[in-house]
């Protein structure tokens, strides 16, 4: 059985009567490199399911012995992932800090030392209303 993703290329090659048309997988490769400088783009381009049609380009360049279009789908898809893994570790020290960071979330130093209003703090003569 034939691949779809082979099928599909040749068919959009004959469909644009030019033989030397570029290949429909160098669009997402394309797309890659160009948003792979910024980091929003990058993110709009996972988020619209870039990365996987990226992955299938890269394999399609590699069938047909397209070495620098798949080169540069890898280098794309590093970038990528490296976004992603800064993202990740950027997320998770974050959480980290939170969770271990002593007093509120405000800044202000904890007060440890007063009594919340009403707290009998032990057996003295203060009363349940100082």
């Amino acid at each position: 059985m034939a691949n779809p993703a082979t099928v599909k290329d040749a068919l959009a090659s004959l469909a644009a009567d030019d033989p030397g048309a570029t290949p429909a997988y160098r669009r997402p490769i394309d797309e890659a490199s160009s948003a792979a400088d910024d980091v929003t783009a990058t993110a709009a381009f996972a988020a619209d399911g870039g990365v996987v049609r990226l992955r299938r380009a890269i394999r399609a360049a590699a069938r047909r012995d397209d070495e620098a279009a798949a080169t540069a789908g890898r280098e794309a898809l590093a970038r990528i992932e490296r976004y992603r893994r800064a993202a990740v570790e950027t997320a998770d020290s974050t959480t980290t800090t939170e969770r271990t960071a002593p007093g509120p979330r405000d800044g202000s130093a904890a007060d440890h030392f007063r009594s919340a209003r009403g707290t009998v703090l032990g057996r003295d003569r203060q009363r349940p209303d100082e």
